[in-house]
């Protein structure tokens, strides 16, 4: 193997042959991703991965018997990637260098809607989250999966905050809108997701991580900044219309703005198909009456947070999940 590649920038730590793993961060936050995918189907599924980076997310889809596997990156790890599978002896499609607001026209180029769609890690990095929802449903077909994992605020409010200073959480320069959790609720459902299930632990040690690992610097302060950060899994149903709770006049009548389009396609005339079968439930979980979702901020609030093991965080040579 190249060592040269090895001891080159890896986000995540990747078993290699000999034992050893690439220097990936270990985050937790994969661990949420799998957890969920762990009660999808996947196998026979047209799989889709947003923001890719050195593949773990594809590789255990692979594993698991999907059809087809395609992940993209604005960055291109090609030569990672490749590696990747080649020791785990799997095959997908990567594609590099596809800015995200190109997405939704190159996955159309290449097939047509899919049964999964993940974006996990990559909400809270992008100038409009909002368009980014709607670009992982308009990937989705009507009855498939959309998996999503962010950094979120849990808050009472309906409230996105800005890292003006650019100094909190991971990333200092990438890291930009930080929604709460009842906010990412709503635009889900706005967006024609039905949240189905949720996970989550506390954040605050992330940061921290980075900056002694990666920059060298001294671990910042914990106090002041964004408080309440967590990281949340959520599993959500693509359906075919929005699902407005009883109160939420102006999720309806936005629909009608010119701009909403804009942010999700509508869906093309296809047959229907069956639903992805999702088989998730855990203790805690709390629905909302009037559409049948889950409610993320009091099932957040109800439930206790997901402890990851360490397996989780890293990808094995024997991993399936």
């Amino acid at each position: 193997m190249d060592e040269k590649i090895l001891n080159d920038y890896w986000y995540y730590s990747i078993e290699l042959l000999d034992g050893r793993f690439t220097p990936g961060f270990n985050f937790n936050n994969i661990a949420l991703t799998r957890n969920l995918l762990k009660a999808a189907k996947v196998e026979g599924s047209r799989c889709f991965d947003f923001g890719t980076m050195e593949a773990i997310v594809p590789t255990l889809l692979a594993k698991r018997g999907a059809r087809q596997v395609v992940a993209v990156d604005t960055c291109d790890f090609s030569e990672k990637v490749e590696l990747v599978k080649s020791l785990h002896g799997v095959q997908f499609e990567y594609y590099g260098k596809i800015l995200l607001d190109k997405t939704v026209a190159f996955a159309r180029s290449i097939g047509d809607r899919f049964d999964i769609v993940v974006l996990s890690g990559i909400l809270y990095h992008v100038f409009s989250p909002v368009h980014l929802l709607g670009y992982a449903r308009s990937l989705a077909r009507t009855g498939g999966l959309v998996i999503i994992e962010t950094a979120a605020i849990l808050d009472q409010a309906y409230t996105m905050q800005y890292n003006f200073l650019g100094d909190r959480y991971v990333y200092n320069w990438t890291d930009t809108w930080f929604m709460s959790v009842p906010l990412l609720d709503y635009l889900l459902r706005f967006c024609r997701l039905a949240p189905l299930d949720c996970v989550f632990f506390r954040q605050g040690h992330a940061q921290n991580l980075v900056r002694r690992l990666f920059f060298r610097q001294k671990p910042a302060p914990l106090e002041g900044g964004i408080q309440n950060l967590v990281r949340i899994g959520i599993a959500c149903r693509a359906t075919d219309k929005i699902l407005a709770d009883n109160s939420e006049i102006l999720m309806v009548k936005s629909t009608h703005n010119h701009d909403y389009r804009l942010i999700v396609e509508d869906d093309p005339p296809l047959p229907p198909l069956e639903d992805v079968p999702y088989a998730g439930s855990r203790p805690g979980l709390i629905f909302r009456q009037a559409t049948g979702t889950c409610d993320l901020f009091a099932s957040c609030m109800a439930m206790p947070a997901y402890e990851p093991s360490p397996d989780e965080a890293v990808l094995r040579l024997t991993a399936e999940v």
